[in-house]
């Protein structure tokens, strides 16, 4: 199974989060569920913040994540949320996320 990281930032476009997340953990459950087949999910789905403390998204909704940036291990794909408002400010203030990035692209993710 594929496991995908959704980054969860402060500022962030909440749909950007969570329409990803919907959208690839009901891969493979619907789809099968319509065919009479057992419910196989293809994909791990985790929502990590900076720290692991919920953010609070451009619509002040609140996104409680899974866990810390630092606890995701073997992510095969990152998902990046859009900004909205000052992109140059969000990523001032994530210099560890653009950090921590960056390392995972250099792993091969």
């Amino acid at each position: 199974m594929k496991k995908i990281a959704i980054l969860a930032l402060r500022g962030a476009s909440a749909s950007s989060i969570t329409g990803p997340m919907d959208a690839f953990l009901f891969a493979g459950v619907l789809w099968n569920v319509a065919c009479g087949q057992k419910p196989s999910p293809c994909f791990e789905i985790i929502v990590a913040s900076p720290d692991g403390k919920a953010v609070k998204c451009a619509n002040r909704l609140h996104i409680e994540p899974h866990c810390a940036l630092r606890d995701v291990k073997n992510a095969d794909l990152i998902i990046i949320p859009a900004i909205a408002g000052d992109v140059d400010r969000v990523i001032g203030r994530s210099k560890a996320v653009v950090d921590w990035l960056v390392r995972q692209y250099r792993s091969g993710v």
